[in-house]
């Protein structure tokens, strides 16, 4: 295996699976009892899968209202960069630039949204470059 050729690390599904050929290939020398706890252990991590996958899914079905939100902080006219946004959400510590800046990028994904390069000034300190966002007509 060279350097650049990855491998793939086994899942504790897989090693369980495995183990369980294993002990199956000679059953007259393997307690029935590690069987069925492999059977369980197994059973054990495909309920937690899948609660994980019912929980993803009513997460992305649930509506995103600040990324709403966000939407309603532009226009279609002028670019809007990230600190303007962030002054409407002042009031909210629980939202981040991160949080904001995910939104954006969903939202320019979807193609409602395109960003360019903007040069912002502020009073007393040098011209900046920040990314700018606003609504595709």
């Amino acid at each position: 295996m060279t350097m650049n050729e990855t491998t793939k690390k086994a899942t504790k599904k897989e090693m369980f699976e495995e183990i369980k050929a294993i002990l199956e290939s000679s059953p007259n020398m393997v307690p029935t009892e590690l069987v069925e706890f492999i059977n369980n252990e197994i059973e054990a991590l495909n309920k937690k899968a899948e609660a994980a996958r019912k929980a993803r899914d009513k997460k992305k079905a649930e509506v995103d209202t600040l990324l709403e939100e966000v939407f309603a902080c532009l226009n279609d006219t002028s670019f809007t960069v990230i600190p303007q946004i962030m002054k409407n959400f002042e009031d909210n510590e629980d939202i981040t630039s991160a949080k904001v800046t995910a939104r954006l990028t969903k939202l320019v994904r979807e193609n409602k949204v395109e960003k360019d390069s903007v040069n912002v000034a502020a009073e007393g300190e040098k011209k900046k470059v920040l990314t700018g966002y606003r609504i595709i007509k």
